[in-house]
């Protein structure tokens, strides 16, 4: 983002750790916050997607 000039609005970053359980938290965090509903969720690597993914 900051490369591409683009800003990071608040609420927006979610940092977790490279396990099942950081992408399962890191998703929770994201859609519970009403003011930054996400439509695309860049998520790597496959460890996280799969703690994301098993969040629905």
């Amino acid at each position: 983002m900051a490369r591409a000039g683009l800003p990071i609005i608040a609420g927006y970053e979610v940092v977790s750790d490279f396990e099942f359980g950081g992408g399962l938290v890191a998703l929770k965090q994201r859609l519970n916050n009403p003011e930054a509903e996400p439509q695309v969720l860049p998520l790597t690597p496959e460890l996280i997607e799969r703690g994301s993914v098993s969040l629905r």
